[in-house]
């Protein structure tokens, strides 16, 4: 929250699937996008990190992921990987996704948790630091 003045204002980081029909009814006005504004259903006009950072700017992504039991054999493992690649690139999964205001991307299990070692290895000074406050 910003104090100026001596009226407050607002801001907070919301995903789309909740403000945009907050922003469709006036009430949020959308002051960045994470990802293409176009895509989504916002005007133009709504920057996005690209376009304010640049293209050498990290992308800020915000995953899900799924996780099974680590002993589960790796057929099953497999197998699932394979069902939700196959969803994950489906045109009605994708348009559904996208009228909820979500991207779907589908990565691979070993890249997810490479992915995430890499996060976790950057996030620990960050979080060592809130510590000492």
């Amino acid at each position: 929250m910003h104090q100026r003045d001596g009226h407050n204002i607002t801001i907070a980081n919301i995903a789309l699937v909740e403000a945009k029909p907050q922003i469709e009814a006036g009430k949020f006005r959308a002051l960045l996008a994470l990802e293409p504004p176009k895509e989504f259903g916002l005007p133009g006009s709504v920057p996005d990190l690209d376009s304010v950072y640049g293209k050498d700017f990290p992308d800020i992504e915000i995953p899900v992921y799924l996780y099974a039991p680590a002993k589960t054999p790796d057929h099953i493992v497999q197998m699932l990987e394979k069902t939700f690649e196959k969803m994950s690139k489906d045109p009605a999964f994708i348009a559904d996704c996208r009228a909820m205001n979500v991207m779907s991307n589908f990565m691979p299990g070993k890249i997810a948790a490479e992915k995430m070692k890499k996060k976790m290895e950057l996030m620990k000074p960050i979080i060592a630091d809130q510590k000492k406050k």
